[in-house]
């Protein structure tokens, strides 16, 4: 009936990449279309309308596998956390402004 628990990291991302899919790009979405509002003078309405409602959907839908007890916590925290945050920072790192001496 229950799926046995991936024994490894790329076994979790192979089953599961879908869930995780989402949590992957929410920050690519939150970065560069807050850019956007921003310069369209929306910011508070992109934060409440599409930037909340999409955290909570992804980080709802990311957390499926480790509450159906098919992946380990490290294999969420890792695969849900720290890839997402990993995503954001090389979008930040690769749209600075390059800096001319």
């Amino acid at each position: 009936m229950s799926e046995q628990r991936a024994g490894s990291l790329s076994d979790a991302v192979r089953k599961h990449w879908r869930n995780f899919l989402f949590a992957w790009v929410l920050p690519l979405v939150l970065l560069f279309g807050s850019r956007i509002a921003e310069k369209a003078g929306h910011l508070n309405l992109f934060f409440i309308f599409v930037a909340m409602p999409l955290f909570f959907w992804s980080s709802h839908i990311a957390s499926r596998p480790y509450q159906k007890r098919q992946i380990t916590y490290f294999h969420a925290v890792v695969l849900g956390l720290i890839i997402p945050f990993l995503v954001w920072t090389l979008a930040v790192m690769c749209t600075l402004p390059v800096a001319s001496t």
